[in-house]
This record gives C-alpha cells, sequence and structure tokens, in this order.
C-alpha cells in the first residue's frame, strides 16, 4: 500500500476554513489516485490480463488506495526466491522494480515536473467564499 500524509493540514483548514480545504484536497486525491492506477496498469506484466484488469482505486474523501486482490500480485511486485520482481516500460519487460514501485517512480516525475493543482484549487475555492 503506499500513502501519504499532509503535514500541517489541519492548521491549514482551521485558517482557511475546512470547506475551503476539503473541496480541492477530495479533487486532488482523486486524480492523483487515478493517475497511479493509469500508471500502475500500463506498467503491469501482462499474461492473461488477470492482474492488469484487478489494479482498482479505492477513493474516500480524503484518503485514497491503489492495489490489487489478485493473489500473485506481491510475487509480480516483489519477486521471489526464484523469480525477480518486473514491471513493463512500453513493449519491453524490466526485471527489479513491480508495477506499483515503477508507477509510483512515474508518478512523482510527473508530479515533480507539473505538479499537481491542490494548491491553486484552494486558492480558487478560497477567493469564492
Amino acid at each position: 500500500m503506499i500513502s501519504f500524509k499532509v503535514i500541517g493540514l489541519e492548521k491549514v483548514m482551521d485558517k482557511l476554513g475546512k470547506d475551503t480545504v476539503n473541496k480541492p484536497l477530495k479533487s486532488s486525491i482523486k486524480r492523483i489516485a487515478l493517475k497511479l492506477e493509469e500508471l500502475v496498469k500500463k506498467a503491469t506484466v501482462v499474461d492473461t490480463g488477470i492482474l492488469r484488469s484487478a489494479v482498482v482505486s479505492e477513493i474516500q474523501p480524503l484518503w485514497a488506495r491503489v492495489g490489487s486482490n489478485v493473489e500473485y500480485a506481491p510475487f509480480v511486485e516483489y519477486g521471489t526466491g526464484k523469480m525477480e520482481a518486473r514491471h513493463m516500460e512500453g513493449v519491453t519487460k524490466v526485471l527489479g522494480l513491480g508495477m506499483f514501485g515503477y508507477g509510483l517512480e512515474q508518478l512523482q516525475e510527473k508530479l515533480k515536473e507539473e505538479g499537481d493543482d491542490l494548491a491553486k484549487d484552494i486558492e480558487l475555492e478560497f477567493e469564492r467564499r
């Protein structure tokens, strides 16, 4: 499971008002979770397609989880004594890192380059009030 915590969120929410922060925060969490799901699916090694189709997001108001309930998903992600972890980069199978780890790396790069619109969304919501 991959998670992150926003430090100081309560103080910000108290200053700006919970509604000003909650709406954009929920939207940003959903956007990020769905992007991670997309990246993980692209990086999933496909034999039958079962594993790829079982990568799903669970999105709640203030948290999200991206995962799979396929029994062998952990073996593809972390490897075994007989098989290395693996993911796909385009049409190339790459050993050593699983699809969730690779997807997270890709997401982190994307967020570094492009950022997320959370701060802008909070500012817009604050201006509306």
